[in-house]
């Protein structure tokens, strides 16, 4: 089941498939359900928003912000794959 979701806002960032040591231990069996996602951008992202990453725009997200890392240059923002 999706939530409502407003919207959708192109962004561009870079998204990779997670891995190392501290996310197989913090996900276990999920790692291969998570990305980590690149982003510099202007626009606010929260934990919970749906990414269409696999999927198109005019679709419902495939993936959802779980987590978001703030450094001085940009964002981290681990997705996870909605099933």
């Amino acid at each position: 089941m999706y939530a409502d979701y407003s919207e959708p806002i192109e962004i561009k960032a870079n998204i990779y498939p997670a891995c190392g040591k501290l996310q197989a231990e913090i996900y276990g069996e999920r790692l291969n359900y998570i990305q980590n996602m690149l982003y510099d951008g202007p626009e606010k992202l929260n934990e919970g928003d749906g990414i269409c990453y696999k999927a198109r725009a005019i679709e419902k997200p495939d993936y959802k912000i779980i987590s978001i890392k703030e450094y001085t240059s940009h964002k981290l923002l681990e997705l996870e794959k909605m099933l």
